[in-house]
């Protein structure tokens, strides 16, 4: 107490109950003052005192927590973490003070002004909106395969969802930081940040917060930020969230933790971090002249000659028939290659095709003559583990030879191919 006493106790501020004001702390007109900011948890504290029932002449409940919520927001100005210094709200301060210089600031639109000379003028250096897009727009920045992160800056409204900018996979991670703003159930006294924590003096309170059985995430906290994919919502509170199994490239949205969104107010903002966790495309590719990779190629009718490749045989009345059987780990496939020669073609069994798993893989065709000739064919297939290539020309004149083969695949590469 003031002066000095050894009985020194707390007291109220007011020995009477005071007025009710009927306008907003953050209402225009606005007065503004400069505090240093070791000061500001300190001015926050004492205005706890505006939150006593006692200070307030009304005997009206719902006058009282109107005013009491006022309060809240007037604590919560007192925050140099948000709280804007001298030159964001006026620029720069010169030597020279012109003869008609702005007395007054507001905001409108969006942007702050200051009257001059009875005119309302923008502040310069305001080119960026005031609140930040609240989606990423189309063509946002994508985390690369194997383990490629990428943080996107997101603003919400707290009744909204935001819909994260990339699809994501089994195996994936997502996790939040940069925890900012508030939501406020409608009629509510209290505000709660994305964390679930009660926002209260400028900070969120540790220990806070409660859970709900009819919140999407029951076991966590009230109005902490949650993430729906794969047809189940995770807290995105708690840590990183490693997306689960049966979930493929599916666009996830994030939400705060209530089952009734559509009464909340205010705004948050949080940094999002994606990390793609699939492994990339790989290719491999056979050279036929160099090897036979007789450790997983078999050759049935035909036979193998360094520097040549796998040259057709007989396969009953098919005078030339090539056929290569690949048996390999199994994995998921998007193209398949061949190059081969042939001499001529004729008879009935001219085919160059393409089996997996022993099923058909393109459309056959009928060998083209010459040499190099080119045969592919493109379209996923996942588990497979066994590749078949033939190429038949059909007559007696028309040898024919396979000299490399090129594998495009997607995920785990088979241990056998290099």
């Amino acid at each position: 107490m003031y002066p000095p006493s050894p009985f020194a106790v707390p007291l109220g501020s007011f020995q009477q109950p005071v007025p009710v004001p009927q306008s907003d702390p953050s209402q225009g007109p606005l007065f503004y003052i400069g505090i240093n900011c070791e000061w500001m948890p300190y001015v926050a504290g004492a205005m706890q005192q505006l939150l006593l029932q006692a200070t307030w002449d009304t005997s009206d409940l719902d006058v009282l927590s109107l005013t009491q919520q006022r309060v809240f927001n007037l604590i919560s100005l007192f925050n140099c973490a948000t709280a804007p210094d001298l030159a964001t709200l006026i620029g720069p301060i010169g030597t020279e003070i012109e003869d008609c210089m702005g007395c007054c600031l507001r905001f409108m639109n969006g942007k702050l002004q200051s009257l001059n000379c009875g005119v309302w003028e923008d502040i310069p250096g305001q080119d960026d909106p005031a609140v930040p897009p609240l989606q990423p727009a189309g063509g946002a920045p994508q985390p690369t395969p194997d383990g490629g992160c990428q943080t996107y800056h997101a603003t919400m409204l707290a009744s909204d969802r935001w819909l994260v900018p990339t699809p994501v996979s089994t195996g994936d991670t997502i996790g939040v930081s940069n925890l900012n703003g508030a939501s406020n159930v409608d009629g509510d006294l209290f505000w709660f940040g994305p964390n679930g924590l009660l926002f209260f003096g400028g900070a969120y309170q540790a220990g806070t917060g409660a859970a709900s059985v009819t919140s999407p995430v029951p076991a966590e906290l009230v109005q902490g930020l949650c993430l729906f994919v794969g047809g189940n919502f995770y807290s995105l509170i708690d840590g990183d969230i490693t997306i689960p199994s049966g979930v493929s490239n599916e666009q996830p949205y994030v939400m705060l933790n209530t089952d009734a969104p559509h009464d909340l107010a205010g705004t948050i903002q949080f940094d999002l971090t994606v990390c793609n966790n699939q492994q990339g495309p790989w290719a491999s590719t056979l050279d036929f002249t160099a090897s036979s990779y007789g450790e997983f190629v078999t050759a049935a009718f035909a036979a193998w000659t360094v520097g040549i490749g796998y040259e057709g045989g007989v396969n009953g009345s098919v005078p030339h028939w090539d056929q290569l059987d690949l048996l390999i780990d199994s994995c998921s496939i998007d193209t398949l290659q061949i190059v081969y020669d042939a001499a001529s073609v004729g008879g009935g069994s001219q085919s160059v095709f393409f089996q997996v798993n022993g099923s058909g893989y393109g459309t056959p065709v009928v060998p083209s003559v010459g040499t190099a000739q080119l045969y592919s064919h493109g379209g996923q297939v996942d588990l497979v583990t066994n590749i078949t290539a033939v190429v038949s020309t059909g007559t007696t004149g028309g040898a024919d030879k396979i000299t490399s083969m090129v594998i495009v695949g997607h995920g785990p590469k088979p241990s056998q191919l290099p």
